[in-house]
Parts: C-alpha cells; sequence; structure tokens
C-alpha cells in the first residue's frame, strides 16, 4: 500500500495462525501478539515485474512446516486493512490479497477473507526467501549492505529568539559517528553537533522542509535519509492568554528542569503558562515521579501507604523526607496538609508493610524538610497512580479530588524506565504494542475531561557515555544498549502517535534538543593510578 515514512512489518506463526483450504488467516486476538516485528530495510516502490529485494531489520526464525503470516504496512498509513480471497479470480487461485481503505491501527483489523464480491482489487505476489552471505567464499550477495535507520520527530517546533537544535545522537540507534551526516534546510546551518537555528523577527512564519541524510564514511556514497518539518511558530499568537499545562512523566520531569524551562520561557513570551499539578514547588508543578514508567500511569500503579496526621508545623518534602515507624522506612510521596491537619501518602523503602488502620509516630531520619515527629492516627493502603479512581483511569476525577484546573495542553514523557534494562530491539518493538494501547487509556481519560485538550507524547532524549554508566552503574548496565532501547522506542512511538493530529495528538520531539555529549552533569577525575593529571568525565548517564 501506499503512505508515508517506513515500511513497517509483522511475523505471526504457530499457534497465532488458523490454517484453512483458501490460505492461513490471524485472528483479531493476536494481531498486536506477532513473533516477529520491526521496519524494513527495503522494501519495493513499484511493480517491476521482476523479482525485488524486501529485507528485515533483522534475522527471523520459522520452523519447518510452521504455517505463518507475513504483514507489510507503512508507518503514517492510517488506512490500511488486508485479506486474502476465498475464491478462484482471474489467474490468481486463491492467493490474491485485498485492501480497502478504512482507518486502522494494528491492533484494530484481523487478517482474514475478503470476498471479490465486494470489489476488492486482488493481487498477488511470491515470496522467495534468500539467505545473506556470510562474507565466506568470496560471496558479494548485495543484501549484506546495512541501511541505518533513522528516527527524527515528523515536526520541529521552533520560535524568534529560541534556539532549535537537533543532535545526531538522538537519531540513531548505532553510533552517529560512524556516518557522514548532510542536512538540508533554507534555515538554519548544519554544524558537527547536528542541525541548529535560531529564528530572527525577518524569518516568515510557516513550515520549512528539513532532509537527513547519512552517507557511507568511506566510499560517500549515500545509505539513507528521512525527512522533517520545520514549523516556525507566531511568537505573538495568543497575547494575553494563560495556558493551563500538565507534564506528566517520570524522573527527568520530577526533577523539575524541563517544568523550570517552559516557566523561564514563558516570562518573555505574551502568551503565559500555568503549571498545574500535585508535584512540586510554588509556580512549578508537575506530575512526575522517578522511576515511574507507563504501566504505573496507566493502572493502579504502586503501593503508597496514606497516613492521617494532625499537628504539622512543617510540611515534609515529596520524594525527600524520609520517616521510620519501627524499622520500616517510609519516603513522603504525596500531602495534603491544611492547618497543620490532613495526610501524607508514603511509599515503602524497606521494612515490613504497615496494617490498615494502625497508629503510631513517623520519625524523621535525614535532613529534608518535615517535623522531627508527626503523630499518625490511622494508616490506609492507596494507590500511588494520581490518575486512578479506585477501579479505573479517571482524569476528571484527579482533576477534582485535586482542586485543579482543566489544563488546555497535556505533555506526556515516559519511556525511560519501561526500557531501559531490556536487553534486545526486539524486546523493545514487542514491548510498544501493548504499552501504546496501555498509553492510550490516560490520552483517552484526558481527552474526556477536556475534548480540546492537546496531548503532547515527547520523545525522551538518549543518554550520557559509558563514563557516567559506569560510575552510575558499574558492569550492570550498557550505555549503547540503552541508546539502542530509548531510540527503538521513539521510533516505534512516532509510527503509532505521528498521524494523528487530527485527535489532537502531537508527537513532540523535544528530547533532540538535549546535548548529550555536553550538557550532562559533569567532574573532574585523576585520569588514573599512574597519571595525576586530571579530565573531565560525564557523572549521570540518565539526568
Amino acid at each position: 500500500g501506499s503512505g508515508a515514512g517506513d515500511t513497517e512489518y509483522r511475523v505471526y506463526m504457530g499457534s497465532k495462525v488458523s490454517v484453512g483450504v483458501f490460505g492461513n488467516t490471524v485472528p483479531q486476538a493476536n494481531v498486536n501478539n506477532p513473533d516477529f516485528s520491526g521496519v524494513c530495510l527495503s522494501f519495493p516502490t513499484s511493480d517491476t515485474g521482476k523479482a525485488q529485494v524486501i529485507k528485515l531489520d533483522k534475522v527471523i526464525s520459522i520452523p519447518a512446516n510452521t504455517p505463518f503470516v507475513i504483514v507489510f504496512r507503512k508507518t503514517a498509513l492510517s488506512t490500511f486493512r488486508i485479506g486474502f480471497s476465498s475464491a478462484v479470480t482471474g489467474n490468481i487461485d486463491r492467493r490474491g490479497f485485498s485492501m480497502w481503505a478504512q482507518a486502522q491501527q494494528w491492533g484494530e483489523f484481523g487478517i482474514a477473507a475478503a470476498s471479490p464480491a465486494s470489489g476488492y482489487v486482488q493481487t498477488g505476489f511470491q515470496l522467495q526467501l534468500n539467505i545473506e552471505s556470510d562474507g565466506q567464499s568470496g560471496d558479494t550477495n548485495p543484501l549484506d549492505t546495512y541501511k541505518p535507520t533513522l528516527v527524527i520527530p515528523p515536526k520541529i517546533y521552533a520560535m524568534e529568539g529560541l534556539e532549535t537544535h537537533v543532535y545526531p545522537e538522538h537519531l540513531l540507534v548505532e553510533d552517529h559517528k560512524l556516518y557522514e551526516h548532510d542536512v538540508t534546510c533554507n534555515r538554519g546551518s548544519q554544524r558537527i553537533r547536528g542541525y541548529v537555528w535560531t529564528p530572527t523577527s525577518a524569518d516568515p512564519m510557516g513550515n520549512y522542509a528539513l532532509t537527513w541524510a547519512l552517507h557511507d564514511k568511506q566510499k560517500g556514497e549515500l545509505l539513507t535519509s528521512a525527512t522533517s518539518t520545520i514549523v516556525l511558530a507566531d511568537k505573538n499568537a495568543k497575547s494575553g492568554v494563560t495556558k493551563k499545562v500538565s507534564v506528566i512523566g517520570d524522573s527527568l520531569v520530577n526533577g523539575a528542569v524541563i517544568t523550570q524551562r517552559l516557566l523561564d520561557i514563558a516570562t518573555n513570551d505574551l502568551m503565559k503558562i500555568e503549571l498545574i499539578g500535585t508535584r512540586g514547588v510554588a509556580a512549578n508543578k508537575h506530575e512526575g515521579r522517578g522511576g515511574w514508567s507507563i504501566n504505573d500511569y496507566t493502572g493502579a500503579g504502586r503501593t503508597y501507604y496514606k497516613f492521617t496526621v494532625s499537628g504539622i508545623t512543617v510540611i515534609p518534602s515529596i520524594n525527600a523526607t524520609t520517616y521510620t515507624v519501627g524499622s520500616t522506612v517510609f519516603m513522603v510521596q504525596e500531602t495534603a496538609i491544611t492547618s497543620g491537619s490532613g495526610t501524607i501518602s508514603c511509599n515503602l523503602v524497606s521494612g515490613a508493610a504497615p496494617t490498615n488502620g494502625a497508629t503510631g509516630t513517623l520519625t524523621k531520619t535525614n535532613a529534608s524538610g518535615g517535623d522531627s515527629s508527626i503523630s499518625f492516627s490511622n494508616v490506609q493502603t492507596v494507590s500511588g497512580n494520581p490518575f486512578w479512581n479506585g477501579s479505573a483511569i479517571d482524569y476528571a476525577n484527579y482533576l477534582t479530588v485535586n482542586s485543579l484546573q482543566t489544563p488546555e495542553t497535556v505533555l506526556i514523557q515516559l519511556g525511560v524506565n519501561d526500557t531501559f534494562g531490556m536487553t534486545s530491539d526486539s524486546a523493545v518493538e514487542s514491548f510498544t504494542t501493548t504499552a501504546f494501547a496501555n498509553l492510550d487509556t490516560l490520552i483517552n481519560s484526558i481527552k474526556a475531561s477536556n475534548s480540546s485538550a492537546k496531548i503532547g507524547v515527547c520523545l525522551p532524549p538518549t543518554y550520557a557515555d559509558q563514563n557516567a554508566f559506569g560510575i552510575n552503574y558499574a558492569c550492570n548496565q550498557t550505555a549503547w544498549r540503552a541508546k539502542r532501547n530509548i531510540v527503538t522506542y521513539n521510533r516505534r512511538l512516532i509510527a503509532y502517535y505521528s498521524n494523528k493530529e487530527a485527535q489532537n495528538i502531537y508527537v513532540v520531539g523535544s528530547g533532540c534538543n538535549v546535548d548529550a555529549e555536553n550538557n550532562f552533569p559533569s567532574g573532574t577525575t585523576q585520569i588514573n593510578a599512574h597519571n595525576a593529571n586530571t579530565i573531565t568525565v560525564q557523572t549521570n548517564g540518565v539526568h
């Protein structure tokens, strides 16, 4: 089928396939559970009348005598369905594939019989399998050429006076320095560290096409290219308007740096913003929680313990102050205190969980804010997810319970904790087939509270180098694996959400603006035990 973007594939086999007299089908229940999935490294663009190469991005293994179905679709193709003909049509003996226009996603269609009587266009193909060369015996199989995949957001947003930067380390699962880069755009400039543009008042508002190409470093040959659009917004738009904005995420949001940057930009902007949330300090409010994942925010979430307290003089610091009850250690995660009384919700750090209904005293164990001891008259197990109403995701209830105004814009940045420890690209891809459906649960609940709300799903940035990973994780995680995971996740997120702007859902490529080589925390250290000179090294792999 036609359409923009890369060509995705899915392979189903064995018990996931129903075998019939007219061919193999995939039941609806199995569509989101393929055995293999990914993006084609090469795919024919037209019918030449000759055999053409379809090259997948990984080796797939199908046991002998095992039924299978393989399906291809463009990432930006929102009108797609496929089936086989159940009758002989022309010279195609029940081998036809039928397609028609209907808004569908991967999980919304079955691969089933299609009747030619309904007016489908019949076609057919023969799949020839080629085993790639192992590099031995002088074999020069042309399929051996590796084609890198560029992962670039469909739109890059810009505004007068703000530097827009796309750093190359975010665009590839492998080291970007393996290739020569060629950026084409009639605004901005290409640097060693990617593409940069700071628009001025002389630049007309509108869209500017950008093409990013990769060339072989030895031969100079073009390997691949990808396109995006720079969207230059009018800095005078929405003058005098204050937009209410909610930012949901993990530790990258909980650090309050991203949200503070939004506030700083708005200070000199004609349009102001008001951040809403239950966490953060003063105007810098958010819904960021360290270590949280998509599943944490789209289900009952983590278990917290809500203490009913009184006599509070200093409200404890969220995600910082720790208290003990006996030998059990808690960290404060939520507070709801009025005139010295209310509740404090904590996560369990260590020790045994408290019994519901228990009474006692919380004793502070660190130097963070809060009274040294707090009496509690009750404790109850509760969900830590602020969007959980006890039985379902309910964003409207979250706003009501916390006396928050309804936001016009909601930004969601998740994926780091979901994928960080995964050990293969295929594991990340399989995860996203269900994770994005779960994320839709939260998105749909937000839209139910305000149908006109604009929701931005943000691409997380990649990570610092192996020095930082060694400091943080010893030998338990590598920078290259974590990077492959997050870039693979971003590629899948772009494919899933980039065609949904009509539903007020936008892909925000904010992570591409992070300088992962120079802007992560760093420090000085002695080169080694035999060299007293010092060097600067990155010290935090993720934040």
